[in-house]
């Protein structure tokens, strides 16, 4: 009501246009007013401090700039204070709104870099702009370990800020193996928080063999690095399915994935090279389709009360195999019967679904 009857006064000219002195001391009023107000009414409402603060920032901003204080001062006091009902809303509720901690802890380390900006270097500056953000995050876990998310978004975060102090330092791949295993290292605890979890392995295994084979890849130019890559993705498949028989589905892209390094290696082999081209795409061909249907043979072996289905995969790869490695046949000459056999199937269960009369 007061701003409002202020506003009408000006814009009638019944007052005069303030100066910046009578502004700071009208910002000032409206601070402690709304301050009082929090005071006297319940704590949980701590959202009036915003109301409260930022009229006493804009307060202090103008007292600030009318003592030529430095424009660095200015901005890290303004974010330092405003950080303050957050750090009041985190401690009325006793850690139950541990949110608060994220912008509260954020806007410290934000007002803290501001006010030293110009004595560190950009790239330090930027590495600790991400530091500071990724903390909170990590607090968030500490005060709660079912927020287990939140160390995704500080790993993201603290690699980032990794990268941006390492790339002048180090070689460029070396940074990124360090990002990837950072964040590959936040996934395996998550992973040992509890079984629950078995979905965080796959990233981080996958992560860990990314970076290894970076590393190797560095040093070593050679042509099983694919080959390696591919396997080492294929593990954490075959450990969920080795620490729980239920999960019978890791089974199909751990055995895809070992299948296609085994091809990538062949391909790459001395011997394998002085064969024709025709041989060679037969083989290459049939060991791809076999192992897919031993990979499907083995999900319906090893649980076929739950699995029946996968018999009918793993039945026509194993053909298209003895098409393609025993008969000689090529992959157009397959296309044909499968289509043929196809139709045939269709027919057949045409006529069987129909009724008798």
């Amino acid at each position: 009501m007061l701003a409002g009857t202020l506003l009408l006064a000006l814009n009638f000219n019944w007052l005069a246009e303030p100066g910046a002195g009578t502004w700071m001391w009208l910002l000032a009023a409206f601070g402690a007013l709304f301050f009082l107000a929090y005071l006297v009414g319940p704590k949980e409402r701590w959202g009036l401090l915003f109301l409260a603060l930022g009229a006493l920032v804009g307060s202090s901003a103008l007292w600030l700039e009318q003592g030529e204080s430095a424009g660095p001062d200015i901005g890290a006091a303004v974010v330092l204070v405003m950080s303050v009902p957050f750090w009041v809303g985190f401690a009325v509720s006793r850690g139950r709104d541990w949110w608060t901690l994220i912008p509260g802890w954020s806007m410290v380390g934000v007002a803290i870099l501001i006010r030293f900006e110009s004595s560190i270097s950009d790239d330090l500056f930027a590495m600790f702009i991400q530091f500071a953000v990724a903390l909170p995050f990590f607090l968030v876990f500490f005060f709660k370990r079912e927020n287990w998310w939140a160390l995704i978004p500080a790993a993201i975060l603290t690699a980032t800020g990794l990268m941006v102090a390492l790339l002048e330092r180090w070689r460029p791949q070396f940074v990124g193996v360090a990002v990837l295993w950072v964040m590959a290292t936040v996934f395996y605890i998550v992973y040992l928080r509890g079984r629950e979890n078995w979905w965080a392995l796959i990233p981080a295994w996958a992560l860990t063999v990314i970076g290894a084979i970076v590393i190797v890849s560095a040093y070593w130019v050679g042509a099983l690095i694919g080959s390696m890559m591919m396997w080492g993705i294929a593990i954490p498949f075959a450990v969920l399915y080795v620490t729980d028989r239920q999960r019978w589905w890791a089974l199909i892209p751990f055995g895809v994935l070992a299948t296609l390094g085994m091809v990538a290696a062949l391909a790459e082999a001395s011997w394998f090279s002085m064969l024709d081209a025709d041989a060679m795409a037969r083989l290459l061909g049939g060991i791809f389709t076999g192992g897919l249907a031993l990979t499907f043979a083995s999900v319906w072996l090893q649980h076929h009360e739950e699995t029946r289905w996968a018999i009918y995969p793993a039945l026509v790869l194993g053909g298209i195999t003895l098409l393609l490695v025993l008969l000689g046949f090529t992959l157009q000459l397959i296309w044909a019967v499968a289509l043929i056999a196809a139709g045939l199937w269709l027919l057949f269960n045409n006529n069987r679904a129909r009724p008798k009369a």
